[in-house]
């Protein structure tokens, strides 16, 4: 990854759809402000307000290419992330495509995997974008994208994990996460482990003595969860990826419009503090910083 002085926001859009649907107890009627636009739009703006990021990218599970399946759906006996869409949640989508309109015009940048997963698409960026990054999720897979350039911020526990507190949060090294979480499988993606694993078993375990049975448990589950197999399984699914980055420096906010669109919406809450969603996603601090750097080099350069 390139250093530089650009810090990003990267929203695990889903991720954000469903602890909203979760905390309100699974029911969300947009006749009744606040509704889920309402809700998604504030923990959003909560987001930027904290990091002031120079760009923010909010990433979705909807694939461009439809219907299709991955190696995913091949590998697992059992369905893959089948405890994720019981009758609950059958209506959490329901207004997904508005919410991508709507932060679309505060300048937010839309994104969506080709045959892959949200999760891939992530891990592409942590590794493709310029400066630091910081990715808002609950997900515990995304915690193997933490590096020099990008951290996690947890919104439940409202935590930053980084490689200085990573042992601390997850009870093992960086190096050894992947292999933790490929021994002891991941029940929210319907993922099995190696039976009776659990944290402290697997730091008492020499992975060369595990049994034939055991290791293809390991190996198939290090395919399923290792993010950087993902995006890199298919040829074409990084330049799809590729694609929406460059397409994303031609995407520009529309403040007026997205007024227009909150009052359609009857999100009066927004229209009366107008000024502040704009200042907030105007992002003009961090521009007068860029500025302010450039002049600064500009003359030391010519001292």
């Amino acid at each position: 990854m390139k250093n530089g002085g650009t810090n990003n926001l990267i929203i695990d859009g889903n991720n954000l759809l469903y602890r909203i649907f979760w905390t309100n107890n699974f029911k969300l009627d947009e006749n009744n402000n606040p509704g889920q636009i309402f809700l998604f739009l504030r923990s959003l703006k909560a987001y930027v307000d904290k990091f002031k990021p120079d760009n923010t990218y909010c990433t979705w599970d909807k694939k461009l290419e439809w219907p299709s399946s991955n190696f995913r759906d091949e590998l697992i006996t059992v369905e893959y992330k089948a405890n994720r869409d019981d009758d609950k949640f059958k209506d959490v989508h329901e207004y997904s495509e508005a919410i991508q309109n709507v932060i679309s015009l505060l300048g937010v940048h839309n994104m969506f995997p080709l045959r892959m997963e949200a999760d891939d698409l992530m891990a592409w960026l942590s590794t493709h974008l310029s400066g630091q990054n910081v990715i808002v999720t609950t997900d515990k897979d995304l915690l193997q994208t933490i590096s020099v350039n990008t951290k996690i911020y947890s919104p439940i526990k409202k935590k930053e994990i980084t490689l200085h507190n990573f042992e601390e949060y997850t009870g093992v090294s960086k190096d050894q996460y992947l292999n933790y979480r490929a021994i002891t499988g991941d029940k929210s993606d319907n993922i099995p482990g190696i039976p009776r694993y659990g944290l402290a078993r697997f730091k008492k375990l020499d992975l060369n003595k595990l049994t034939e049975e055991q290791q293809e448990i390991y190996k198939r589950n290090l395919q399923l969860m290792d993010l950087t197999i993902g995006y890199d399984y298919y040829p074409d699914e990084v330049p799809v990826y590729e694609e929406q980055l460059e397409n994303c420096k031609k995407h520009k906010s529309n403040y007026n419009k997205f007024l227009e669109e909150a009052k359609k919406l009857n999100m009066w809450s927004i229209v009366r503090n107008y000024t502040s969603w704009r200042e907030s996603f105007n992002n003009n601090e961090n521009v007068l910083n860029i500025i302010n750097k450039a002049i600064k080099n500009a003359q030391t350069n010519t001292a």
